[in-house]
């Protein structure tokens, strides 16, 4: 019968019999029965002493081994959390792996010395090694300060990743900082053109659809610190032509186009240059139009502003050219004039150019008159003479 899973007494390691087997002994009958069961019981005995003190001796490897682990965990998770505790960590890693290894009694001084002294310098390398690179992910001088003064903690192929790696991190933290320094400016921008859209909407009387002057509009214009100064000054001077001439009954289709053609472009118009045209050459509904046109937009949106300036382009190629004189200019401004306001109910471009549409505005006759420059009027000769000379 196997006696691998015996259980084992807390004296086996000692060498001295077990309870178990000194009562099967003791209760032989004859004193040669005695005997030999005394000399079978310390044959197990053997066994069993042999076997506990392997027991022991790889349970208190795998505690020793696992309170290394737990001191290394413990202070490498300290330097990462606290970089300016390296110091600190790399004493308390020679007192531990001391205190660890002089609990072995059973060893010379020499011999736990000697044992103690390379798992000291490894715990030491992970140590220091984990606190420069929590440093060189913070700033890049620290790191390698850090590196210089604990090197004798560190390898030199140590030395070297960590040098790389905090100069890889210093540029990763530039080019992030230049990312949110971009972020801001956008977020920024957006914020202002939001601000200047809801100034503009303002103008408009929700009853009558005409313009309404607001109380306290230039005073809170001028406060709002959102809104980049130029765009203030293009609301001021278009809030000041509203308020003197009130709103324009049409939009010059011309200054319309312009900013249609643009805004779908490469170089599309800045929000003040729009409201700038305020009281002279755009109503309002179509400066809020052409507004909001310029807001952030998915790509779908900007494909269809990229349509809408292509097909500005063409009408005016078509109509405007010099070929076509004056009178397709005069073309060009009615194909916008009919185009701006069938886009503000929401017709779809494809639509309105479908059976070309473009072509059904090609300059008449009329428009040719139209084109020509108007004569200046003319008093007749006696009146001004006559004037002269009652004069």
């Amino acid at each position: 019968m196997s006696m691998d899973n015996e259980p084992s007494s807390p004296g086996d390691a000692s060498g001295q019999l077990n309870p178990a087997l000194q009562s099967v002994i003791d209760n032989a009958q004859t004193d040669s029965g005695k005997s030999w069961l005394a000399d079978a019981a310390n044959a197990v005995q053997t066994y069993l002493t042999r076997k506990a003190v392997v027991a022991n001796s790889a349970a208190a490897a795998d505690e020793f081994t696992n309170n290394l682990k737990d001191t290394s965990d413990g202070l490498v998770n300290l330097v990462q959390t606290d970089p300016s505790a390296i110091d600190l960590a790399l004493g308390l890693a020679s007192h531990t792996v001391n205190g660890l290894v002089s609990q072995h009694q059973h060893l010379d001084d020499d011999t736990r010395a000697g044992a103690a002294a390379p798992l000291i310098g490894d715990m030491q390398t992970e140590i220091a090694h984990a606190g420069v690179q929590r440093l060189a992910e913070l700033n890049r001088d620290d790191a390698i300060a850090a590196i210089d003064k604990y090197g004798d903690y560190l390898p030199d192929d140590h030395q070297a990743a960590l040098r790389q790696y905090a100069d890889i991190q210093q540029g990763l933290r530039q080019q992030d900082a230049a990312a949110q320094q971009t972020q801001a400016a956008h977020d920024a921008a957006l914020a202002g053109y939001s601000a200047a859209s809801n100034h503009l909407a303002s103008f408009t009387d929700q009853d009558t659809g005409g313009f309404r002057a607001q109380p306290g509009f230039l005073s809170n214009l001028m406060s709002d610190t959102s809104i980049a100064m130029p765009t203030k000054m293009a609301l001021q001077a278009g809030y000041s032509m509203l308020t003197r001439n009130g709103d324009v009954p049409q939009s010059n289709p011309h200054v319309a186009a312009d900013f249609l053609q643009r805004i779908g472009s490469d170089n599309p118009p800045e929000q003040g240059e729009i409201m700038s045209h305020l009281g002279t050459g755009l109503t309002i509904n179509d400066a809020t139009f052409i507004n909001g046109l310029l807001a952030p937009a998915n790509p779908q949106r900007k494909a269809d502003l990229r349509t809408l300036s292509d097909t500005i382009t063409q009408a005016q190629g078509m109509l405007a050219s010099n070929l076509n004189g004056p009178g397709g200019r005069v073309a060009f401004g009615k194909f916008t004039n009919w185009l701006l306001p069938a886009l503000q109910r929401g017709a779809n471009l494809t639509d309105l150019m479908a059976d070309n549409r473009i072509q059904q505005f090609a300059p008449s006759a009329s428009d040719a008159v139209e084109g020509l420059p108007k004569p200046m009027m003319r008093l007749p000769l006696g009146m001004i003479f006559g004037s002269a000379a009652n004069g």
